[in-house]
């Protein structure tokens, strides 16, 4: 057995107070035990054995396992004769400490060694815990393409599958500089990529309006309500503005990376080409599609304008009679004003509900195919060349070009 003033020397060593009294009276006593019942509390409540129970399969390994048992066979046992001890005033203050000495053999080497095991206990499973979830980061961040982040990651996804790595100090540095270095780059490279593509200060932000509200969309929309039309390019261009449009994101990107890796907006990186080109591709539909329209327009031209007159005759309004005259002027010419208006072509609209008219004799050359040609660029010609079709049913001459052209030198 200890004498008096070793076994004080494990109360201290125990509850880390080196400031505790000798327990030679009543009060030295009284601070000692609750010194001791301090200790306990925190043990408990530190939960460290409990928490490495739960941990997933992965951090379950044979040396995360012995190192546990070793916490649970001397703080493990000591909290429990504290406990015990504690629990009944009758237990002589000396029982307790020469209890808590035997546990460690009354070595204060093995002491030093059970605190060293018990704080790589707690790192192992606090590690545990943070590298799931920095698992789970990496795993689900999209891929980035710049060799910096993914290298990182890469890495990290290595570290993290050896729970191991988690007892070496210059690892546990190595994953933490590694992951915050990942987490810095990846977040700039995607918050960068979602403000350009879908940000609130994004280029399709006002863009998009300003061409939405301009008079070559608005022609184009104008155009798509004429019944001859094919509704295909009217169609497409405004399903891919209304895709720019609701994808518009105003949520902390930068905040929501913090814990995430990807907003919770349809943004993804994969996509973003897609959403930086789009209002080039939104002005190439417009182009293409309104040139289709005006083309088929221009096989009406001739009832149109006869049409356009009679409505003329009958309209009341000053201006409105006055706009119907210079459309039916234009047509009669063979040609399309150089901006046509919703209102212009609702004028359009009376005029044919008045007087429909009949499916056209389209004359039409097929494309030039001279020379060698891949089958998708002979495809690609056709479905030029059909698009010119009117969207009703029509009767289709085809002639060559020289026969075209002499038709229209000679007015025929």
């Amino acid at each position: 057995h200890l004498g008096a003033s070793e076994l004080m020397k494990w109360a201290r060593r125990l509850t880390a107070r080196q400031d505790l009294p000798l327990i030679t009276d009543d009060a030295g006593r009284g601070e000692v035990r609750a010194a001791l019942a301090d200790w306990l509390a925190a043990w408990r409540a530190s939960t460290v054995l409990e928490d490495f129970e739960r941990l997933p399969d992965s951090g379950l390994t044979t040396r995360a396992g012995k190192l546990a048992a070793d916490v649970r066979r001397t703080f493990g046992e000591a909290a429990d004769v504290v406990e015990a001890a504690l629990g009944s005033d009758d237990a002589p203050l000396e029982d307790i400490l020469q209890r808590v000495a035997d546990i460690f053999a009354s070595s204060p080497e093995e002491h030093a060694r059970a605190v060293e095991q018990l704080d790589a206990l707690r790192i192992y499973v606090e590690g545990i815990a943070l590298r799931e979830t920095s698992r789970d980061y990496l795993v689900l961040a999209e891929p980035t393409g710049v060799e910096e982040i993914e290298s990182a990651r890469r890495e990290l996804l290595n570290l993290a599958e050896d729970p191991h790595t988690l007892f070496d100090a210059d690892s546990r540095a190595r994953f933490d500089l590694l992951w915050q270095a990942f987490r810095d780059r990846y977040a700039a490279h995607y918050a960068a990529a979602h403000d350009l593509a879908v940000g609130a200060q994004g280029q399709h932000g006002g863009a998009l309006d300003e061409f939405t509200c301009a008079a070559p969309w608005r022609e184009f929309e104008a155009l798509a309500a004429l019944p001859f039309v094919d509704p295909l390019p009217w169609r497409e261009a405004s399903r891919l503005a209304a895709r720019v449009s609701v994808s518009r994101c105003a949520l902390p990107v930068r905040e929501l990376l913090a814990t995430q890796p990807r907003c919770a907006c349809a943004f993804r990186l994969a996509g973003a080409a897609e959403h930086n080109d789009a209002l080039v591709r939104l002005e190439d539909l417009t182009g293409r599609g309104r040139a289709i329209y005006r083309r088929a327009l221009a096989h009406f031209h001739k009832h149109l304008a006869t049409a356009l007159e009679t409505l003329v005759a009958e309209e009341t309004r000053v201006e409105v009679g006055a706009r119907a005259r210079t459309l039916a002027n234009s047509f009669a010419r063979g040609e399309n004003p150089p901006q046509l208006s919703a209102a212009d072509v609702s004028l359009v609209l009376r005029a044919l509900e008045q007087s429909p008219a009949p499916p056209p004799l389209v004359r039409l050359a097929p494309p030039d195919v001279q020379g060698l040609l891949t089958r998708d660029e002979l495809a690609a010609r056709v479905s030029q060349w059909l698009e010119e079709l009117p969207h009703a049913p029509a009767l289709v001459e085809i002639v060559s070009e020289t026969n075209i052209h002499a038709a229209a030198e000679t007015g025929s």
